[in-house]
């Protein structure tokens, strides 16, 4: 093996393309060594002798600190992802590299030797936002309808899975609603196809202003779709499927020169310890049955007991 001079080990570090780091116990800065590829990273060479909590949000600071002292008592190599904006560090020039919010990956190595008096870990860095935007891309094509932008059947049944699990463990309450666009296969035959994708995207735009951040919206079929409310009972949700029937019974839907009145019917349930996904799917769809056969237009409720199961 090749025995190398300490100038030539420099050397060799200096021109790593990816940045690596000496981090502190304290979460001080204590070298920097490579990081020549200027494309994917910043020159932070200005940090060294600085702390994170100088140069950084404190809660940012704390958690890159809070791995440091895991790795070193773990005494094992951790692997870490995190997103950063360089533009927020203090002391770096956010224009000598790429802009905006990167996602990292990060090897933080526990060190036997003490720097400046204290145990220290070297921090590998690697940009990988390339290869995460395009993982969160197919994670999204995955999980979504690509006609309407709601979530598909697949994610429903997944999200209506756990919303079970914590109505058995913490008896948080929850509910369904089963929306169905009334009449719609005339629509499509009498103005076509591209005149009906155009009312299924309409009718999702307005429910979307109805649902809170935490609700899950999902189409599960041609012309339905389920609402998934967490922390809701049935009396609580009934207002909102009432409120989306209201919606489209006042309000036609433009459709270039076409003026549509549509209108929905729904049914809700809530969600209860004992149900599986498949009787609480069941009971919901009994409640627009019922919906649909007396008259359409309208909202119907499903009783929660086990009968119904």
């Amino acid at each position: 093996m090749q025995d190398f001079s300490l100038a030539q080990l420099r050397e060799i570090v200096s021109l790593l393309p990816d940045p690596a780091f000496i981090l502190g116990s304290d979460g001080s800065y204590i070298a920097y060594l490579g990081g020549v590829e200027s494309k994917s990273y910043h020159d932070v060479a200005p940090l060294v002798g600085q702390s994170l909590y100088q140069v950084m949000p404190k809660e940012q600071a704390k958690w890159f600190n809070d791995q440091i002292n895991l790795a070193l008592n773990q005494g094992e190599v951790m692997t870490v992802e995190y997103d950063l904006n360089v533009g927020q560090i203090i002391g770096v020039d956010d224009q000598s590299g790429p802009e905006g919010v990167l996602r990292f990956e990060g090897k933080v190595v526990p060190l036997q030797s003490l720097f400046n008096g204290q145990r220290a870990v070297l921090w590998l860095t690697r940009n990988i936002t390339r290869r995460h935007k395009l993982e969160q891309k197919l994670l999204t094509l995955s999980q979504t309808d690509v006609l309407t932008g709601f979530y598909n059947r697949r994610y429903l049944l997944n999200s209506l899975k756990q919303q079970l699990h914590l109505k058995r463990r913490r008896r948080q309450p929850a509910s369904i609603i089963l929306i169905d666009i009334d009449y719609f296969k005339p629509i499509n035959d009498q103005f076509g196809h591209l005149i009906g994708d155009a009312v299924l995207k309409e009718v999702c735009s307005r429910v979307k202003l109805v649902l809170r951040t935490e609700d899950i919206a999902a189409r599960i079929g041609g012309e339905e779709f389920i609402l998934l409310l967490p922390s809701t009972q049935m009396a609580e949700a009934m207002v909102v499927a009432e409120r989306i029937r209201c919606d489209f019974e006042a309000m036609p839907i433009q459709c270039g020169e076409h003026s549509l009145q549509i209108t929905v019917s729904a049914g809700v349930t809530e969600l209860m310890p004992s149900d599986s996904v498949s009787s609480a799917l069941n009971r919901v769809d009994k409640a627009l049955y019922s919906a649909k056969s007396s008259g359409r237009n309208r909202v119907c409720s499903s009783p929660t007991n086990d009968n119904t199961n």
